[in-house]
């Protein structure tokens, strides 16, 4: 659901979600969120029957969980069906346009048409920040590694911002809705959304929080930059040492910002050092293996080229000395016969 801006002059906080819910369904232009006739009659049946809520949230006559009745009539409504038509269409054309984008980058070269690119490609990676949030609100496939995997392709891989940290922000905002200390995305930040948050800054502070309702939208042009900064700060990573030597990196992913701890430090780093260690260990062992299999083959290509050789004259002797046996009629002639073919086997399967 988008979020309507509220006027920050006021620092309203929904104290009621289920009457500001209620209240929006009746002023929501369903013709726009509907597809067929059946189901428009079946929202218009939908917003007759929603109920009016009282000061604490509970259905006036009704018992059990408002939430519970407006989700149900929201689903039986079709407004929860998934459209896979639509975003089988999008998926292709964002991809096509991508790929289109980054082949003109490539023709184009050093031109000022390059700001043609780079403004499609704006639109190509702003669509690709909402598919990844509707693959975050598993609104794309029913499962869930499916949805994940378009996540992780559209918003880490392609846009650069960690789609695991802001899944588990934008879960929290979904939990706790302008609740206070507990909506990350009304937590003390560029922008004030409550008096104590406006009082606790300086003057210049207190004078943009007065302005920021005129601000927002400039500001959103570094909203970009901010998704990959927190998206870093949510990562951080631990070299893998053996003495000064670098074996590798271990990176660490959070689904939030979390606080230093120097305690969590100390342990990571002493895992990397064991780490380290049995890499080390196992590096002197295959380093060991080779040099072993090196020498075997040495040893084997020493003995080839140098017995070889003297079992080649041993067998070239006996021959001679077989021919020589033989034209006196000797009987040693088949003991020199059989050294020059036991030389001959020798040479040939050393």
């Amino acid at each position: 659901m988008r979020g309507s801006l509220v006027p920050t002059s006021s620092f309203a906080v929904c104290d009621n979600p289920a009457n500001y819910l209620a209240r929006r369904l009746r002023v929501v232009d369903w013709e726009s969120a509907v597809d067929s006739p059946r189901k428009r009659e079946d929202v218009t049946t939908l917003e007759e029957r929603t109920p009016t809520l009282d000061a604490d949230g509970a259905a006036a006559g009704r018992r059990g969980s408002p939430y519970a009745e407006l989700s149900r009539r929201i689903k039986e409504a079709g407004l929860l069906d998934r459209r896979r038509g639509y975003y089988a269409l999008a998926i292709a054309a964002l991809g096509g346009l991508l790929v289109a984008a980054l082949v003109a980058f490539v023709l184009i070269g050093d031109s000022w048409w390059q700001l043609t690119v780079a403004a499609v490609l704006a639109v190509v990676f702003t669509q690709l920040g909402f598919l990844g949030h509707d693959a975050g609100h598993r609104q794309i496939f029913s499962s869930r590694r499916a949805n994940d995997s378009v996540g992780l392709l559209s918003g880490t891989l392609l846009i650069g911002m960690s789609f695991s940290w802001w899944l588990g922000k934008h879960n929290r905002h979904h939990s706790h809705p302008n609740q206070v200390d507990a909506d990350p995305d009304i937590g003390a930040g560029v922008l004030a959304w409550t008096p104590e948050q406006a009082a606790s800054r300086g003057s210049v502070g207190r004078a943009f929080a007065r302005h920021q309702g005129y601000l927002f939208f400039p500001l959103l042009l570094l909203e970009g930059l901010n998704l990959h900064v927190a998206s870093l700060r949510a990562v951080f990573a631990f070299p893998i040492r053996l003495n000064r030597e670098v074996l590798g990196v271990i990176t660490i992913f959070s689904r939030r910002v979390l606080p230093p701890d120097r305690d969590l430090l100390h342990l990571l780093e002493d895992i990397c050092s064991q780490i380290g260690q049995v890499m080390g260990r196992r590096r002197a062992e295959r380093q060991l293996l080779e040099i072993t299999e090196r020498e075997q083959q040495r040893i084997g290509r020493d003995l080839h080229d140098g017995l070889c050789q003297q079992l080649a004259g041993v067998a070239y002797i006996a021959s001679d000395l077989q021919s020589r046996l033989e034209k006196r009629s000797r009987p040693e002639a088949m003991i020199a016969a059989r050294i020059a073919e036991l030389s001959g086997e020798s040479i040939e399967h050393p």
